[in-house]
């Protein structure tokens, strides 16, 4: 499959090989982002999701959920105090950044 991300992969299963491998020869087409749905990069197509602790295939990712992933470190609690913290804050401006009159 063009476009998919060529930097080597650190320490993988023997199965998750075989499949990157076989993604690699283009012998796999993914259509939408195992996380949101949304489609692949236009330039570099979908991301092989691997577990970093132990190696093994997670999903092909979107550039957007494959950074979001990456920028908390995979770590579920992080991320759902960042949900949290969206949600908290969807409402309205802080009151330190509000604009008189808007």
């Amino acid at each position: 499959m063009s476009g998919i991300y060529e930097k080597p992969l650190p320490k993988i299963d023997a199965l998750t090989r075989g499949f990157w491998d076989y993604a690699r020869a283009g012998k796999l087409a993914v259509q939408v982002c195992d996380a949101c749905g949304g489609p692949p990069d236009p330039k570099r197509g979908m991301h092989f999701d691997h577990c970093h602790k132990h190696g093994h295939f997670r999903g092909w990712l979107c550039r957007e959920c494959n950074l979001a992933l990456g920028n908390v470190r995979d770590d579920p609690a992080r991320l759902l105090k960042l949900v949290a913290y969206l949600k908290r804050t969807s409402r309205k401006a802080s009151d330190q950044f509000s604009l008189p009159g808007v």
